[in-house]
């Protein structure tokens, strides 16, 4: 079979050229005249990522419940939040465990759900990384907070916390 085709392609070689060379420009013309997007590694944006929280040590419970209403305010502020979640006592980091903290009161998570991807982009909205840059802006003077982090998904950050109480040798 492979045979009698390579017979008829080297026979007619200029003819198979052709063809190779015309299917080539239209599939460049295509990319380069933007009916086909050239993606060389598509976007993980899955559109959910949790905020964990976490107020300086001794706060009392009222002040992290009203820091993370704040929180909570300013997040479904942003036109691409679909939902938001939020519990107050427990935050959990990578799925791994719950936060290590001493004490419930000073720890917090918001689960943030955003419009799915192809809504967000057919809208002319921004992207997860953008939106998380935003909140991180706009939320910068709120409360006692002691650490801020974001944990998306598929893609796992890495995050190391450092307790103590010299840490200026870090530093050196």
């Amino acid at each position: 079979q492979l045979e009698r085709i390579l017979r008829v392609v080297f026979y007619w070689r200029y003819v198979a050229m052709a063809a190779t060379v015309m299917v080539a420009s239209l599939a460049v013309g295509l990319v380069l005249g933007g009916k086909v997007p050239f993606v060389l590694l598509q976007s993980m944006d899955d559109g959910v990522f949790n905020w964990s929280i976490e107020m300086v040590a001794g706060t009392p419970v009222e002040t992290t419940v009203a820091a993370v209403g704040e929180l909570e305010r300013v997040t479904r502020e942003l036109p691409e939040v679909r939902s938001v979640l939020s519990a107050v006592g427990t935050a959990f980091y990578n799925g791994q465990g719950k936060d290590p903290a001493a004490d419930p009161a000073t720890v917090a998570q918001l689960s943030v759900e955003l419009l799915s991807a192809e809504e967000r982009q057919r809208k002319g909205m921004r992207g997860i990384a953008e939106v998380r840059a935003e909140l991180q802006r706009r939320t910068s003077g709120i409360g006692d907070i002691r650490r801020m982090s974001f944990v998306s998904s598929p893609r796992r950050d890495i995050e190391v916390v450092v307790y103590g109480e010299r840490l200026d040798m870090l530093a050196g």
